[in-house]
């Protein structure tokens, strides 16, 4: 606030001060004079308490009038004192635009001592770069000047004796690259000598393992002659339109196979072609053959001269689109009869597409994936698998790890499942197929596929 309103505020407050301190002493003034009139006679004191009231009253109309003088004073003063209030704010106004003023010049004032504090840093860091250039171009040089002497000095050999010693320079090369170049084929052969010794191992585990499978069966199999009278004699006594008798029929007939397989692999009677090769199982409908392929791919066998048994894997050529020729027929791992049912199955009318499920019992499969859930399962149940689902993408590692120690096929389908699965199979693990564009048929071959490669079926 201006130092003139302070002053002019101070003094009002002095004259009001001093008002009221003459009032009192007015009002003692009078007590005292009243008590002096007491003490005095009645008339006396009648005639001094009149001469004293117009005394009074004229000091009243004196104290009026000053009192009217003090507040025109007072009013005036406070005029005075609202158009300093005025002023002062206006002051106070003009003061705050300054501090404003003030402040922005100062912040630009800043802001510009940080500009030029970057742009110092900006400088030196450029300087800095200028002086490592400057270092780089003097190695530079000395390199330059290394490498034309070097090249001086092989011009004078080439001048000189010099294309006798770079030849010899250039042999000597030549032999120390065939050398690391046979070291690195050494060193590729044993790896894949590596790969194929553990391959050998599985193999040989494998095959030591179907061996004793066939001595423990084999130790409680009663002959071959003794199976064929039992299966001949059974023959006459069945009645084969009852759905049981024809599973029961059908499956001794397939354990006479397995009897009198004696090889690994039956060659085939087609006629060998230039054109690819495709592995699969035939199946029997009506008098023709149908080649089943892993790819869901259905084809007509032609006629040989062999013999061909259905529900066996083959080696097939094309011949033409939709027709092919077996090369190779494996004689063993034969299928199982069909579950005993009470009920006689609609006949389906074949086409060249349609896929004939064959039901096969007793395989536990592990499908891992995270679409069709339920129409994959339905389908493989009613061929007579045992199904068991892992989605990777929901469940844990660890649920992965107690499924997996439980069944015989394990089914990956590629296009959705994690990453980390592969790493829980081994990679030689003989259950484990792999299947890029799946459907419910391609799982079921695939399931048939191992299960005959495995021997379970």
């Amino acid at each position: 606030m201006h130092p003139y309103i302070n002053q002019m505020i101070k003094t009002g407050g002095k004259n009001k001060v001093q008002h009221q301190m003459k009032k009192k002493d007015l009002i003692e003034q009078l007590k005292a004079k009243a008590q002096n009139a007491d003490r005095k006679s009645p008339i006396d004191q009648n005639i001094r308490n009149q001469d004293s009231l117009e005394g009074k009253q004229e000091d009243n109309r004196g104290l009026k009038k000053h009192i009217k003088n003090l507040e025109n004073k007072m009013s005036g003063q406070e005029q005075k004192l609202q158009a300093f209030r005025a002023k002062s704010s206006k002051v106070e106004i003009e003061n705050k635009a300054l501090r404003s003023n003030l402040y922005e010049v100062s912040t630009e004032l800043n802001n510009e001592k940080k500009a030029s504090l970057d742009r110092q840093s900006q400088l030196d860091k450029l300087t800095q770069k200028c002086k490592d250039l400057e270092e780089t171009n003097a190695a530079q040089s000395v390199q330059m000047e290394k490498l034309k002497q070097e090249l001086s000095r092989v011009q004078s050999l080439a001048n000189s004796n010099g294309p006798y010693k770079l030849r010899d320079s250039l042999h000597r090369l030549q032999k120390e690259n065939q050398a690391l170049l046979r070291e690195l084929q050494i060193e590729r052969e044993f790896r894949m000598d590596q790969d194929q010794l553990s391959l050998l191992k599985h193999t040989i585990r494998t095959q030591a393992a179907n061996l004793q499978q066939l001595k423990n069966s084999n130790s409680g199999m009663i002959s071959e002659a003794s199976i064929q009278e039992l299966f001949d004699a059974l023959r006459t006594r069945l009645v084969l339109a009852k759905p049981s008798h024809r599973a029961m029929l059908l499956d001794l007939y397939n354990r006479l196979k397995r009897i009198k397989s004696r090889f690994h692999e039956a060659p085939g009677f087609g006629q060998p072609s230039s054109s690819k090769e495709m592995y699969g199982y035939i199946i029997k409908t009506g008098k023709d053959l149908h080649f089943y392929n892993l790819e869901n791919g259905v084809y007509k066998v032609c006629p040989g001269e062999g013999v061909y048994e259905p529900d066996l894997p083959v080696k097939v050529k094309m011949i033409h689109e939709h027709e092919v020729s077996i090369v190779k027929q494996y004689s063993y791992h034969f299928v199982p009869s069909t579950s005993i049912s009470v009920r006689v199955r609609q006949k389906i009318q074949l086409t060249e597409n349609t896929i004939v499920p064959i039901h096969s019992t007793g395989i536990r499969v592990l499908v891992i994936g995270s679409r069709n859930r339920s129409k994959y399962t339905k389908l493989l149940k009613e061929c007579g698998f045992y199904v068991d689902w892992y989605d990777g993408y929901e469940e844990s590692p660890e649920a992965l790890k107690s499924k997996r120690n439980n069944v015989q096929v394990v089914i990956i389908c590629t296009g959705h499942s994690p990453h980390f699965v592969y790493d829980l199979f081994e990679p030689d693990d003989p259950r484990v197929e792999k299947v890029y564009r799946e459907n419910a048929n391609s799982i079921y071959h695939r399931i048939r596929y191992n299960g005959i490669r495995q021997g379970l079926l």
